[in-house]
Formats: C-alpha cells, sequence, structure tokens
C-alpha cells in the first residue's frame, strides 16, 4: 500500500483528533484507527490514551479585587493538624503572635482609603457608654460569663444601649472617665467589641481603632490604681468591707458593685488588664506585671486567710482571690516558669467561691489549671534528668502520678448533671458561667495531654482518688513548686 503524495500543501486526509501512543512516541502521523497503519504493519498493540490537548481555547478570566470585608465573610478554609501545626502550642507564651504596635494601630486606620473619617457615627464607630450602671449591666452580659470576678447579678440583665463613638473624634476627649480603675478596665475591654450595626467591624482600620480606644482606657485605669495604691497600702490583716477598714481608709467614691467593696475594685481591674495584655497585645511581661500587683495586693489584704463568714462582700472577696490565684497561675502556664511565688496551697483558707447551679465548678476549674502547671512542671523536671542521664525510674513513677491526677480531673469535669430549665433562666445560677468552666477545665486538660513526653501511661479510672493532687504535690519537683489541695473540697460541698 502507497501512501498518496501530499499536493498543493494540504494533507489527503485531515489528522486524527487523538494519536495512538506509539505514534506520539515516534512523533510520526497516525491515521486514528483500530489498529492504526503504522501499528499494523510492524504488528504491535496500538492503545489510544485521550489527549487532554485540544479543543476550544478558554478564556482567562481575571480576578476581581477583593474586599477585606469578602474576606471577613468567607467561611475559613479546613486546615490539616499536624505534629508542626501544634509544636508551637508546647513553648513560651502558647503560640501567641506579637501584634501591631500602638504607633502601627493609630496608622492602620488613617490609611485605610475606604474608610473616610466623615462617616457617620452609626456606621463607623467604636462601644463607649456614658454611665457605670450601663458598664456594669454589659459586664454581665459580655464578661461574666467567661471571666467571673464579681458576684452573680440579682437580676437580668437590660438590654445594652452602648454609645457609638465615631472615628473622627479619634483624638477628642473621652467621655467623662469614672474615677473607679475597674470601670475603665472594664471600658477597655468592651471597647473592643464590635457595635452590632457596625457593618465593617472586621476591616484594619475599624479593629485598630478599636484597639487605640481600648488602649486608652487601659491607661487611664492604670493611673486610677497607682491613685488607689497611696491608700490601699494601708490595709493590712484586716477585712475588706469591715467597719475596721473603713475607719482607717476613706475612699472619695462609691463602689462599682453594690456587693464588691471599693478596696477591691484596683484588684479586679489589675485582673482584667493582666488578661487584655496576654489575649490583645501578647505582651507577657505586662501580663505577668499586672498579675504580680494584684496578687501583692490581694495577700496585704490577707484575701488569701478568709473564713467561713457569709456578709455582703464574702462572694466578692473569695472572687477576688480565688481570679487573683488563677491569673497568677496562668502567667506561669504560658509562660513556662515559676514567674510569679504563690505559696503553698494549705496555706490557703479562703472558700471557693459558690455557683448555686454547680458547686463543683470552681474546683473543677481550678484543678485543671493546677494540672497544667504541673505538666510544665514535671516537663522541666523531665529534660533534667534526661540531660544529666539520671535514673528515670522516678521520672516513670511521677507520670503515672500526674496522669492519675489528669484523668481524674477529666472524668470529674464530664460528670455534669444539666439543671431545670428555670434554674437556667435564673442569673443568680449562673449556669452560662458553669458550663464554660467546665469547658475551659476540658480544653485546658486536653492540652496537658499532648505535653512533649514520650511512653506517657494510662491508668484505669476506676482508680481515682482525691488524694491523687496531694501525692503529686509531695514529689519536690524543680524549678518550682506547686502544691494543689483538696482541703476546700469538703467546703464546696456544704449544703
Amino acid at each position: 500500500m502507497s501512501q498518496k503524495k501530499i499536493t498543493g500543501g494540504k494533507l489527503p486526509m485531515p489528522p486524527a483528533k487523538v494519536a495512538c501512543l506509539h505514534c506520539r512516541t515516534a512523533r510520526t502521523r497516525c491515521n486514528g484507527e483500530q489498529p492504526c497503519y503504522g501499528c499494523k504493519i510492524r504488528d504491535r498493540v496500538c492503545s489510544y490514551i485521550p489527549s487532554r490537548r485540544g479543543g476550544s481555547r478558554r478564556k482567562r478570566v481575571q480576578k476581581e479585587h477583593v474586599t477585606e470585608d469578602e474576606i471577613s465573610r468567607s467561611p475559613p478554609t479546613q486546615q490539616v493538624l499536624t505534629l508542626e501545626s501544634i509544636e508551637h502550642l508546647v513553648i513560651p507564651g502558647a503560640g501567641l503572635k506579637r501584634p501591631e504596635t500602638i504607633e502601627q494601630q493609630g496608622q492602620s486606620y488613617r490609611k485605610d482609603k475606604t474608610l473616610s473619617i466623615a462617616s457617620p457615627a452609626g456606621n463607623h464607630g467604636a462601644r463607649v457608654y456614658e454611665k457605670e450602671e450601663e458598664i456594669l449591666n454589659a459586664y454581665y452580659i459580655f464578661i461574666h460569663p467567661y471571666f467571673p470576678i464579681l458576684p452573680p447579678p440579682k437580676s437580668r440583665s437590660t438590654p445594652d444601649c452602648p454609645i457609638p463613638w465615631p472615628l473622627a473624634e479619634t483624638k477628642k476627649a473621652l467621655p467623662k472617665l469614672s474615677e473607679s480603675p475597674l470601670s475603665l478596665a472594664l471600658s477597655a475591654i468592651l471597647a473592643l467589641i464590635p457595635l452590632p450595626q457596625e457593618a465593617r467591624c472586621a476591616s484594619a482600620a475599624c479593629v485598630s481603632f478599636r484597639k487605640s480606644l481600648a488602649q486608652r482606657f487601659v491607661q487611664a485605669a492604670l493611673q486610677r490604681v497607682d491613685a488607689d495604691s497611696e491608700f490601699l497600702d494601708f490595709i493590712s490583716d484586716l477585712h475588706v468591707g469591715s467597719a475596721a477598714v473603713a475607719g482607717k481608709v476613706t475612699v472619695p467614691r462609691d463602689p462599682l458593685h453594690p456587693q464588691a467593696p471599693v478596696e477591691l475594685e484596683s484588684i479586679l481591674a489589675l485582673l482584667l488588664l493582666s488578661n487584655y495584655e496576654h489575649t490583645e497585645r501578647a505582651n507577657l511581661l505586662k501580663m505577668t506585671a499586672r498579675a504580680s500587683q494584684a496578687l501583692i495586693i490581694a495577700k496585704n489584704m490577707s484575701l488569701h486567710r478568709l473564713g467561713l463568714e457569709n456578709d455582703t462582700f464574702s462572694e466578692a472577696r473569695r472572687r477576688a482571690w480565688w481570679m487573683t490565684y488563677f491569673c497568677a497561675h496562668l502567667c506561669s502556664l504560658v509562660r513556662q516558669s515559676a514567674c510569679l511565688n504563690i505559696d503553698d496551697d494549705s496555706q490557703f483558707t479562703t472558700p471557693y467561691p459558690r455557683l448555686e447551679c454547680d458547686p463543683e465548678a470552681w474546683l473543677i476549674f481550678l484543678d485543671a489549671l493546677r494540672v497544667g502547671v504541673a505538666s510544665v512542671k514535671f516537663t522541666s523536671s523531665y529534660n533534667e534528668q534526661l540531660h544529666s542521664h539520671a535514673d528515670m525510674s522516678a521520672v516513670n513513677e511521677q507520670m503515672k502520678l500526674l496522669d492519675r491526677w489528669v484523668l481524674q480531673v477529666s472524668n470529674r469535669a464530664e460528670s455534669y448533671v444539666p439543671v431545670s430549665g428555670s434554674v437556667e433562666l435564673d442569673p443568680a445560677y449562673e449556669s452560662a458561667t458553669a458550663q464554660v468552666m467546665r469547658r475551659l477545665a476540658r480544653i485546658r486538660l486536653s492540652r496537658s495531654f499532648i505535653t512533649p513526653i514520650p511512653c506517657r501511661s494510662r491508668i484505669q479510672t476506676n482508680s481515682f482518688s482525691h488524694t491523687t493532687a496531694r501525692e503529686f504535690a509531695s514529689i519536690d519537683f524543680k524549678p518550682f513548686r506547686i502544691l494543689p489541695s483538696s482541703a476546700r473540697i469538703t467546703v464546696i460541698s456544704r449544703p
């Protein structure tokens, strides 16, 4: 069979749309038959694979500019968790990223061309309040379920009524500032919460504006704490809010909360500011400084040596001390070092605060924190033993005690019995606060299980007992000690 000559520059037959594999490799003409002419005369298997080439050309679609609002509304992409992705959680700082400085925050909303400072206040603004009653009401709505530093509310919260502070009045003086450091610290935290009518709350300009406004409230709160420290130094070994204190110290203002004495407001403000430096600015040094100052003031007031008395201010005093204890231990947990020196728990006689719907929530909440700090302490001791090539048998026993303690607290955190619907609606029972405390405890306990220690042992849950904490506390770890005690378990379970 002879091939026809090509005349006039045209092929005698159009080329095949798909060539066989052998013709593709040899770069020869294929007639597209089965078998093709080349494979037939060479007596070989002719096979075809559809080509991805050819077809009509697709027009390139130009990518449109994506605004910040579209990015904020887009659903988050699902990330695959790997060991490298969570490795930063076991280093000091727990993976916190240092945000922009205060100066950079001020430049962000000035450079944003999409946001005019002449915009109406209802569209672009920050959250401020005129009256202290409104600040206290907003605290119970937004902050109290997650950071219960004040006694439970006596009645339901009223609708939130903030005043939009417009972006155009950035450099103007703030509204009439309160003389209470607690009120100013609460205003700083509340200023970070976007307004419900804010259309571009996730834009860089609005976020930076809220951060800058919050920082102004923080500075004002610190000034009031320094002013209060002039008379707080005179309170020593006296019950806060008692007649003896009132006779020696005169506070020139009314308390923000009717059940929290004015002497506690500096401590509570420092606790809020410590949490602010941790979560908002990732400044661990200032976080520790605020918590340390609150701890010194609380011990100077002997808040850690209170008894079982029940008066108007007893619940506020208990919450002030144990939230100070929480923030101090949190600094050690985040920084993974003994940054604050806290005495043996056996020296603390102050009962735990009371949650009507869940009497054990406070104990579980604090025990989970103790487990986290003990895990950090154990890791440090483990590394020292490993580098010194010492006998690891004692370390293995310590590991078993730690795992036993973790599983014990985890079992108690999971054994929550929901209360009735009528109780959940009563704000005095703080059902939402109890649920948050147990969930935070479970999160903290789950992180204790990913402590980077090989060959963690597992103990059966039927061997749990409240002596686990004391057994683990009896081990003298370095570089610091934490001695959790179960002495107040009977107090929290009293009728």
